[in-house]
């Protein structure tokens, strides 16, 4: 087996039944056997904190806050909601379930700052005239 074969498709699937005698490359990397680091972990409980923070990924302090009125926000909506901005504990999803479609489609990241079409991209910037 040569580094430069190419990857096998099966084998980080743990369904490569050639094994040693694939021609296909198996990068030690992706050797389905070796355990899986957790590189960041987040809250799997319902109603942990309001929907602002929950979609953001940050830690909402609103069950923690001492306070008397349910609507009063938490420290990030407080600081950068606006005047005005009452926020409440999301009481059916969790930080996992609102991060879970960012993480996989990019949500509106992709349409806010996509790239623009190709055309574009290659014309040139100026009219060919060299500032003097």
């Amino acid at each position: 087996m040569a580094d430069d074969a190419p990857l096998c498709r099966d084998y980080h699937l743990g369904r490569c039944l050639r094994g040693s005698q694939c021609n296909l490359s198996h990068p030690a990397n992706l050797d389905p056997n070796i355990p899986k680091e957790i590189d960041y972990q987040v809250c799997n409980e319902v109603g942990q904190g309001c929907m602002r923070c929950l979609q953001a990924g940050y830690p909402c302090d609103k069950k923690t806050r001492d306070h008397n009125d349910p609507k009063d926000p938490c420290s990030e909506c407080r600081h950068f909601g606006g005047p005005g901005c009452k926020c409440i504990l999301a009481r059916n999803t969790s930080q996992n379930d609102a991060l879970h479609p960012i993480m996989l489609y990019g949500a509106i990241r992709e349409y806010a700052y996509g790239l623009p079409s190709f055309k574009h991209r290659e014309e040139s910037k100026a009219d060919g005239k060299i500032p003097s």
